[in-house]
């Protein structure tokens, strides 16, 4: 999750800002490489606690301020913490649209040890962003169209090397099934398109 946390003398410490489910890259050569996140996770309340409870004891122990993220896989049903790094995540952008300031404001002022108003952090939307990789080596030619859904464009004229990213890509909507197919249609979308470019 990511996590909102101030000072562990506070009787309240820390707060879930939000639950993530995270993708990873899937490539031989870089199979647990990030690849995005979509702004919701599929865990039953008994597993919720079970975080929040890592939660509030690795934000004491470890001083954390600001905006953080405890990063947990489920073995066997059970949340087993992975690591927590200790400032903003990448997930954040994902919850962007819902500050009022933006999230580096709330990361300062979680810092200052002013926790957000939770309930202006419920996403009416789910959310998602992922990072493309190639496959195979890709050229960017400088007749290649970018959708607007796509960020962190390369250069044309770059060689992308296999197993390298070439862009993120974003998506929204009302549920998680319609949010993650979008999601896989655009990537499948932009990497055919260069396919055929490098082909051609």
């Amino acid at each position: 999750p990511m996590i909102s946390a101030r000072s562990p003398s506070a009787a309240n410490s820390a707060d879930i800002t939000g639950y993530n489910t995270q993708r990873v890259a899937g490539l031989a050569s870089t199979p647990f490489a990030y690849a995005g996140a979509t702004n919701r996770a599929r865990l039953t309340p008994d597993q919720r606690d079970i975080v929040a409870g890592y939660v509030g004891g690795l934000s004491r122990a470890f001083g954390l301020r600001g905006l953080n993220g405890l990063d947990f896989i489920l073995y066997r049903g059970q949340p087993m913490v992975l690591e927590i790094n200790p400032r903003p995540t990448a997930a954040c952008e994902l919850y962007e649209p819902d500050t009022h300031n933006g999230m580096v404001a709330m990361h300062v002022r979680a810092c200052d040890g002013v926790l957000p108003d939770q309930a202006a952090l419920k996403a009416p939307k789910v959310r998602a962003h992922a990072i493309v990789y190639a496959k195979d080596p890709l050229h960017v030619p400088t007749t290649v169209r970018w959708p607007l859904w796509c960020r962190d464009i390369p250069a044309a004229g770059n060689t992308i090397a296999a197993g390298e990213p070439v862009c993120s890509i974003h998506a929204e909507g009302d549920d998680i099934e319609s949010v993650e197919r979008t999601v896989n249609a655009r990537r499948d979308r932009v990497l055919a398109s260069l396919h055929l470019q490098f082909a051609a």
